[in-house]
């Protein structure tokens, strides 16, 4: 049974932890994104599931209660990647979509997620990761599916409910620089 296991799970045995492995090579930033990948799922659900209850549904007060947690987490989250200090090269593509989306999570008019938009378009390139190794895929896996996420929130009633209830909906969104650094 020994045998059969570290042939299954890598760096099973101190020979295998020297090697350069997808699994030994990734950074602490990496590998604190993917909880963050299933932190915002997590909360993205627990959103959908109180879009869809009724006010006098009695799940519905408990789903908040969920919600509000599973954004707080992931909002967390995304503070410590971008907080972590950037180990290698493929960090910061990561740093800069967490704090990308703590920007979303914490948006509270539509122009502010368009502003955020704007940014993940026309910075493309600060936003992905390209490679053929193993890690790089995996990185750039990441990053599609956190780009997923970004546009799953916009989706959302408390984002995208916001466009008639925003006075600046019709005006330019503001720039999103301006307001990161006011953080």
């Amino acid at each position: 049974m020994t045998d059969m296991m570290s042939t299954m799970l890598p760096c099973a045995d101190e020979a295998a932890s020297d090697a350069v492995s997808p699994f030994t090579s990734a950074s602490p930033v990496t590998l604190q994104f993917a909880s963050l990948l299933c932190a915002l799922d997590t909360a993205v659900e627990a959103e959908r599931d109180i879009e869809c209850a009724g006010a006098f549904d009695p799940a519905y007060s408990d789903g908040c209660d969920a919600a509000k947690h599973a954004w707080a987490r992931a909002a967390d989250l995304c503070r410590s990647v971008f907080e972590l200090p950037a180990q290698i090269a493929s960090d910061a593509p990561l740093q800069n979509m967490a704090e990308l989306l703590h920007f979303v999570l914490g948006c509270e008019s539509h122009a502010e997620y368009c502003g955020a938009e704007d940014r993940l378009l026309s910075d493309a390139g600060s936003y992905n990761w390209f490679g053929h190794d193993p890690l790089s895929r995996r990185i750039s896996a990441m990053l599609a599916r956190a780009t997923e996420t970004f546009y799953e929130i916009g989706a959302l009633e408390m984002i995208a409910g916001l466009v008639g209830l925003d006075p600046s909906a019709g005006a330019d969104a503001p720039e999103l620089s301006a307001l990161l650094a006011a953080e």
